[in-house]
């Protein structure tokens, strides 16, 4: 009898999120075929909020993040945005490598010759992190800048953009990647739909 009692507390639990998190997540549209995860992470002592958009089912190699921006952590995106743009362009290589290197772990990208190029691919993301400007061109808006990058290596061709969209006095970062361009074209339609409230 307790565990039924300890049921409706648990989903409670499972269920709530930080109004943080759940205001960001209402701020795209995701269709179907994609998933959402919100997720407030505590770093270096603080609350920090993110929501990330993947393809469902299949691994795949794509991915939207968007998270709001804190003016006395990342005061150059208020003052300079073109320099905090550049800034961040090695942060969106690592998480390609990140990624990938989850995807050799398990699937269809962990069968052993599969594996020995993802290595390859690993290494050399490793090497773009130190020159990953070379592949990237600013493409700025009114209310809003972006780098937009591409990497061609061996077998991969990567696509992704880096954004710094306002919003009154608010920022929020915007980055998207993919290795397929249809998937690439549908995770732009998504960061488009960026509404902040």
């Amino acid at each position: 009898m307790r565990a039924l009692g300890l049921t409706p507390f648990l989903l409670v639990l499972l269920v709530a999120q930080p109004a943080g998190a759940a205001d960001l997540c209402g701020t795209l549209f995701v269709p179907d075929g994609y998933a959402l995860l919100c997720e407030t992470r505590i770093e270096d002592g603080k609350r920090r909020e993110r929501m990330v958009v993947r393809p469902s089912g299949t691994v795949a190699l794509a991915e939207l993040t968007l998270r709001p921006l804190d003016k006395a952590e990342e005061p150059l995106a208020w003052q300079v945005p073109e320099l905090w743009l550049s800034e961040q362009v090695a942060v969106g290589v690592s998480g390609i490598a990140s990624v990938l290197r989850g995807a050799s772990e398990t699937g269809p990208l962990a069968q052993p010759a599969v594996r020995a190029m993802v290595d390859g691919l690993l290494t050399m993301f490793s090497g773009l992190a130190q020159l990953p400007h070379r592949a990237c061109n600013p493409d700025n808006r009114p209310g809003r800048y972006q780098l937009r990058c591409n990497w061609n290596v061996v077998l991969l061709d990567v696509e992704a953009t880096l954004r710094l969209a306002e919003a009154g006095d608010d920022r929020y970062a915007i980055s998207y990647w993919a290795a397929d361009k249809r998937r690439f074209r549908h995770l732009e339609a998504i960061a488009n739909s960026f509404k902040p409230s």
